[in-house]
């Protein structure tokens, strides 16, 4: 199963991102229900579409429900309200050596993930792309597609 979170979905903007900004605010990852014998489907691999080439370090942070008490604000730097601190259920690291480049674009990829995505109820995660260098991107210049195993 592949879930695909859209540039728009992230809501990027055209703007250089410092490192700790958010790039875009709170996304949803929809409809992952529990596979086989009610296991929880594993996060395999992330890839990143990067229409400005920019193959900026990333970090993409998981949520197991909704992070509600934390404001997700684009191009500013992250702070995760400690009620929504337990919701985490994993990151995965993208750093500029994840990338291949093309002519005036790239693709980035971590896999051999793993990680189990335990809801803590309901059929969807959350996350958030943060920024680990400066870079600058145009308006949803970014987007993620996520690889489960169910």
């Amino acid at each position: 199963m592949i879930r695909k979170i859209a540039g728009t979905t992230i809501a990027a903007t055209a703007t250089t991102y410092a490192s700790a900004d958010c790039i875009g605010t709170k996304f949803e990852i929809a409809n992952l229900n529990r596979g086989v014998a009610g296991m929880a489907p594993i996060l395999t691999a992330v890839t990143v579409t990067d229409l400005d080439d920019q193959q900026g370090a990333l970090d993409v942070i998981l949520f197991d429900s909704d992070p509600s008490a934390t404001t997700f604000t684009d191009d500013a730097a992250l702070d995760i309200a400690d009620a929504d601190l337990t919701k985490i259920i994993g990151m995965v690291k993208v750093t500029s050596s994840d990338y291949s480049t093309f002519n005036d674009n790239a693709v980035g990829q971590v896999h051999s993930i793993g990680l189990a995505i335990d809801l803590a109820g309901g059929s969807s995660a959350y996350g958030v792309v943060v920024s680990r260098d400066a870079k600058t991107y145009t308006a949803n210049g970014i987007g993620l597609h996520f690889h489960f195993m169910e």
